[in-house]
Protein backbone atom coordinates (compact mmCIF):
# COMPACT_ATOMS: atom_id res chain seq x y z
CA UNK A 1 0.00 0.00 0.00
CA UNK A 2 1.37 3.39 -0.96
CA UNK A 3 1.03 6.27 1.44
CA UNK A 4 -1.15 8.94 -0.18
CA UNK A 5 1.29 11.55 1.08
CA UNK A 6 4.35 9.83 -0.37
CA UNK A 7 6.57 11.85 -2.72
CA UNK A 8 5.72 11.80 -6.41
CA UNK A 9 7.46 9.05 -8.41
CA UNK A 10 10.84 9.76 -9.92
CA UNK A 11 11.52 8.88 -13.56
CA UNK A 12 13.43 5.67 -12.99
CA UNK A 13 12.37 2.26 -11.76
CA UNK A 14 11.04 2.27 -8.24
CA UNK A 15 12.54 5.37 -6.68
CA UNK A 16 9.14 6.05 -5.19
CA UNK A 17 10.34 3.62 -2.57
CA UNK A 18 12.27 6.45 -0.93
CA UNK A 19 10.46 7.30 2.29
CA UNK A 20 7.36 5.26 1.39
CA UNK A 21 7.56 2.14 3.54
CA UNK A 22 4.26 1.35 5.32
CA UNK A 23 4.30 0.22 8.95
CA UNK A 24 4.25 -3.58 8.68
CA UNK A 25 3.72 -4.52 12.30
CA UNK A 26 1.38 -1.82 13.52
CA UNK A 27 -1.59 -4.18 13.81
CA UNK A 28 0.12 -7.54 14.13
CA UNK A 29 2.11 -6.92 17.31
CA UNK A 30 0.50 -4.18 19.36
CA UNK A 31 0.24 -6.45 22.42
CA UNK A 32 3.48 -7.37 24.15
CA UNK A 33 3.04 -10.77 25.79
CA UNK A 34 4.56 -10.82 29.23
CA UNK A 35 4.51 -14.50 30.09
CA UNK A 36 2.96 -17.89 29.71
CA UNK A 37 0.09 -17.29 32.11
CA UNK A 38 -1.15 -20.40 33.90
CA UNK A 39 0.18 -22.81 31.28
CA UNK A 40 3.54 -24.53 31.76
CA UNK A 41 6.21 -23.39 34.22
CA UNK A 42 5.87 -20.10 36.07
CA UNK A 43 7.25 -17.05 34.23
CA UNK A 44 10.82 -16.19 35.20
CA UNK A 45 11.61 -13.17 37.29
CA UNK A 46 14.78 -11.20 37.85
CA UNK A 47 17.58 -10.43 35.39
CA UNK A 48 18.56 -12.87 32.64
CA UNK A 49 20.74 -15.83 33.62
CA UNK A 50 24.48 -15.51 32.98
CA UNK A 51 24.25 -18.03 30.13
CA UNK A 52 22.15 -15.58 28.08
CA UNK A 53 24.20 -12.45 28.71
CA UNK A 54 26.32 -12.72 25.50
CA UNK A 55 23.12 -12.82 23.43
CA UNK A 56 21.57 -9.99 25.40
CA UNK A 57 24.59 -7.79 24.76
CA UNK A 58 24.27 -8.34 21.00
CA UNK A 59 20.55 -7.62 21.17
CA UNK A 60 21.37 -4.43 23.05
CA UNK A 61 23.68 -3.30 20.24
CA UNK A 62 20.94 -4.02 17.70
CA UNK A 63 18.42 -2.04 19.74
CA UNK A 64 20.75 0.96 20.01
CA UNK A 65 21.30 0.87 16.24
CA UNK A 66 17.54 0.78 15.69
CA UNK A 67 17.08 3.88 17.82
CA UNK A 68 19.83 5.72 15.95
CA UNK A 69 18.31 4.62 12.64
CA UNK A 70 14.88 5.96 13.60
CA UNK A 71 16.28 9.34 14.61
CA UNK A 72 18.42 9.63 11.47
CA UNK A 73 15.59 8.56 9.15
CA UNK A 74 13.14 11.01 10.70
CA UNK A 75 15.49 13.98 10.57
CA UNK A 76 16.89 13.36 7.10
CA UNK A 77 13.54 12.24 5.67
CA UNK A 78 11.79 15.40 6.83
CA UNK A 79 14.62 17.54 5.45
CA UNK A 80 14.47 15.76 2.07
CA UNK A 81 10.66 15.63 1.89
CA UNK A 82 9.30 18.56 3.91
CA UNK A 83 5.83 18.14 2.39
CA UNK A 84 5.62 14.55 3.58
CA UNK A 85 6.30 14.83 7.31
CA UNK A 86 3.41 12.58 8.29
CA UNK A 87 4.57 9.95 5.81
CA UNK A 88 8.09 9.93 7.26
CA UNK A 89 6.72 9.48 10.78
CA UNK A 90 4.35 6.67 9.80
CA UNK A 91 7.17 4.86 7.99
CA UNK A 92 9.07 4.56 11.28
CA UNK A 93 6.21 3.15 13.37
CA UNK A 94 7.18 -0.48 12.79
CA UNK A 95 10.69 0.08 14.12
CA UNK A 96 9.35 2.16 17.01
CA UNK A 97 7.29 -0.87 18.04
CA UNK A 98 10.42 -3.03 17.87
CA UNK A 99 12.24 -0.55 20.10
CA UNK A 100 9.44 -0.72 22.69
CA UNK A 101 9.62 -4.52 22.70
CA UNK A 102 13.41 -4.30 23.02
CA UNK A 103 13.12 -1.98 26.01
CA UNK A 104 10.86 -4.53 27.72
CA UNK A 105 13.34 -7.26 26.85
CA UNK A 106 16.25 -5.28 28.30
CA UNK A 107 14.36 -3.86 31.28
CA UNK A 108 17.15 -4.98 33.64
CA UNK A 109 19.91 -3.34 31.60
CA UNK A 110 21.33 -0.17 33.12
CA UNK A 111 20.98 1.74 29.83
CA UNK A 112 17.27 1.04 29.39
CA UNK A 113 16.08 0.49 32.97
CA UNK A 114 15.20 4.17 33.41
CA UNK A 115 13.30 4.30 30.12
CA UNK A 116 11.41 1.15 31.06
CA UNK A 117 10.39 2.55 34.44
CA UNK A 118 9.24 5.77 32.80
CA UNK A 119 7.03 3.90 30.30
CA UNK A 120 5.60 1.56 32.94
CA UNK A 121 4.73 4.34 35.36
CA UNK A 122 3.12 6.55 32.69
CA UNK A 123 1.79 4.85 29.56
CA UNK A 124 1.46 1.34 31.04
CA UNK A 125 0.54 2.14 34.62
CA UNK A 126 -2.41 -0.27 34.60
CA UNK A 127 -0.15 -3.29 34.00
CA UNK A 128 2.85 -2.19 36.04
CA UNK A 129 2.47 -5.03 38.57
CA UNK A 130 2.52 -7.67 35.84
CA UNK A 131 5.42 -6.00 34.01
CA UNK A 132 7.55 -5.70 37.12
CA UNK A 133 6.83 -9.23 38.37
CA UNK A 134 8.31 -11.00 35.32
CA UNK A 135 11.70 -11.13 33.66
CA UNK A 136 12.36 -9.22 30.47
CA UNK A 137 13.35 -12.41 28.65
CA UNK A 138 9.67 -13.36 28.47
CA UNK A 139 9.68 -11.02 25.46
CA UNK A 140 12.40 -12.96 23.61
CA UNK A 141 9.90 -14.79 21.40
CA UNK A 142 8.02 -11.59 20.55
CA UNK A 143 11.28 -9.78 19.86
CA UNK A 144 12.79 -12.26 17.43
CA UNK A 145 9.48 -12.92 15.65
CA UNK A 146 8.71 -9.24 15.05
CA UNK A 147 12.30 -8.42 14.08
CA UNK A 148 12.52 -11.26 11.60
CA UNK A 149 9.09 -10.47 10.16
CA UNK A 150 10.00 -6.83 9.62
CA UNK A 151 13.41 -7.79 8.24
CA UNK A 152 11.93 -10.27 5.74
CA UNK A 153 9.41 -7.71 4.49
CA UNK A 154 12.21 -5.18 4.23
CA UNK A 155 14.16 -7.52 1.92
CA UNK A 156 11.26 -8.10 -0.48
CA UNK A 157 12.01 -6.20 -3.72
CA UNK A 158 8.73 -4.29 -3.78
CA UNK A 159 8.14 -0.55 -3.83
CA UNK A 160 8.39 0.82 -0.32
CA UNK A 161 10.60 -1.90 1.13
CA UNK A 162 13.90 -1.04 2.80
CA UNK A 163 15.79 -2.83 0.06
CA UNK A 164 14.22 -0.68 -2.65
CA UNK A 165 14.77 2.47 -0.60
CA UNK A 166 18.48 1.70 -0.35
CA UNK A 167 18.72 0.88 -4.07
CA UNK A 168 16.85 4.06 -4.99
CA UNK A 169 19.08 6.18 -2.76
CA UNK A 170 22.26 4.73 -4.23
CA UNK A 171 20.90 5.27 -7.75
CA UNK A 172 20.14 8.91 -7.03
CA UNK A 173 23.58 9.49 -5.54
CA UNK A 174 25.20 7.88 -8.57
CA UNK A 175 23.11 9.88 -11.06
CA UNK A 176 21.54 13.01 -9.48
CA UNK A 177 20.03 13.89 -12.83
CA UNK A 178 17.31 11.30 -12.19
CA UNK A 179 16.08 13.46 -9.30
CA UNK A 180 15.72 16.65 -11.34
CA UNK A 181 12.07 16.37 -12.36
CA UNK A 182 9.31 18.99 -12.11
CA UNK A 183 6.96 16.69 -10.20
CA UNK A 184 9.50 15.84 -7.48
CA UNK A 185 9.72 18.42 -4.69
CA UNK A 186 12.91 18.18 -2.69
CA UNK A 187 13.62 20.11 0.47
CA UNK A 188 17.16 20.76 -0.71
CA UNK A 189 18.63 21.73 -4.05
CA UNK A 190 19.51 18.65 -6.06
CA UNK A 191 23.26 18.14 -6.58
CA UNK A 192 24.10 20.48 -3.71
CA UNK A 193 26.50 19.30 -1.02
CA UNK A 194 23.75 19.35 1.59
CA UNK A 195 21.48 17.23 -0.64
CA UNK A 196 24.18 14.62 -1.18
CA UNK A 197 25.04 14.45 2.53
CA UNK A 198 21.44 14.23 3.74
CA UNK A 199 20.45 11.67 1.10
CA UNK A 200 23.52 9.60 1.97
CA UNK A 201 22.57 9.66 5.66
CA UNK A 202 18.98 8.73 4.85
CA UNK A 203 20.10 5.77 2.75
CA UNK A 204 22.66 4.63 5.32
CA UNK A 205 20.13 4.90 8.16
CA UNK A 206 17.66 2.76 6.22
CA UNK A 207 20.32 0.11 5.60
CA UNK A 208 21.47 0.13 9.23
CA UNK A 209 17.88 -0.21 10.43
CA UNK A 210 17.30 -3.20 8.16
CA UNK A 211 20.50 -4.91 9.28
CA UNK A 212 19.73 -4.28 12.95
CA UNK A 213 16.33 -5.93 12.54
CA UNK A 214 17.85 -9.02 10.94
CA UNK A 215 20.75 -9.32 13.39
CA UNK A 216 18.56 -8.57 16.40
CA UNK A 217 15.98 -11.12 15.28
CA UNK A 218 18.62 -13.81 14.75
CA UNK A 219 20.23 -13.16 18.13
CA UNK A 220 16.80 -13.23 19.74
CA UNK A 221 16.03 -16.57 18.10
CA UNK A 222 19.32 -18.06 19.29
CA UNK A 223 18.74 -16.67 22.77
CA UNK A 224 15.22 -18.12 22.84
CA UNK A 225 16.60 -21.52 21.79
CA UNK A 226 19.27 -21.38 24.49
CA UNK A 227 16.65 -20.40 27.05
CA UNK A 228 14.57 -23.44 26.09
CA UNK A 229 17.63 -25.67 26.50
CA UNK A 230 18.35 -24.18 29.93
CA UNK A 231 14.77 -24.81 31.00
CA UNK A 232 14.91 -28.37 29.72
CA UNK A 233 18.17 -29.01 31.57
CA UNK A 234 16.54 -27.72 34.75
CA UNK A 235 17.82 -25.52 37.54
CA UNK A 236 16.76 -22.11 36.26
CA UNK A 237 13.02 -22.30 36.69
CA UNK A 238 12.63 -25.28 38.99
CA UNK A 239 12.81 -23.10 42.06
CA UNK A 240 9.97 -20.77 41.10
CA UNK A 241 11.70 -19.13 38.16
CA UNK A 242 13.81 -16.65 40.10
CA UNK A 243 17.01 -16.27 38.06
CA UNK A 244 18.41 -13.78 40.52
CA UNK A 245 18.44 -16.58 43.07
CA UNK A 246 19.99 -19.01 40.61
CA UNK A 247 22.93 -16.68 40.03
CA UNK A 248 23.41 -15.63 43.65
CA UNK A 249 23.43 -17.11 47.10
CA UNK A 250 20.18 -18.97 46.51
CA UNK A 251 21.70 -20.88 43.58
CA UNK A 252 22.87 -23.66 45.87
CA UNK A 253 19.29 -24.66 46.70
CA UNK A 254 19.09 -26.74 43.51
CA UNK A 255 22.60 -27.51 42.23
CA UNK A 256 21.94 -30.43 39.87
CA UNK A 257 18.36 -31.60 40.01
CA UNK A 258 16.15 -31.04 36.95
CA UNK A 259 13.26 -30.13 39.18
CA UNK A 260 12.97 -28.77 42.71
CA UNK A 261 10.52 -29.85 45.39
CA UNK A 262 7.49 -27.56 45.79
CA UNK A 263 8.85 -26.07 48.97
CA UNK A 264 12.25 -25.18 47.49
CA UNK A 265 11.09 -22.19 45.49
CA UNK A 266 9.08 -20.75 48.35
CA UNK A 267 11.98 -20.97 50.78
CA UNK A 268 14.38 -19.27 48.38
CA UNK A 269 11.90 -16.53 47.63
CA UNK A 270 11.54 -15.70 51.29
Amino acid sequence: LQNPLAPAPLPFGRVRALGSRPPLLSQASMVIPMGAGDMGPPPPVGPPPPELMPRMRKIKVSLVMMILSIVAKLVTGIVLFPKNVFGQISNCLSMVLLVIIGIWLLKDDLLFAGVYRCIVTTCCGSCSDQCNSQSGVTCLCTWFFCCMLSGVFGLIPLAGSDLMIVIAGISLLADPGKAETPDQHWGLEVRSTAWVVVLSLFTAATLIGLLSEIVGGWQGFKGFSELAELQTAGGLMGGGGDWAQGGGAGGGADPNGPSAPPGGGGGGGG
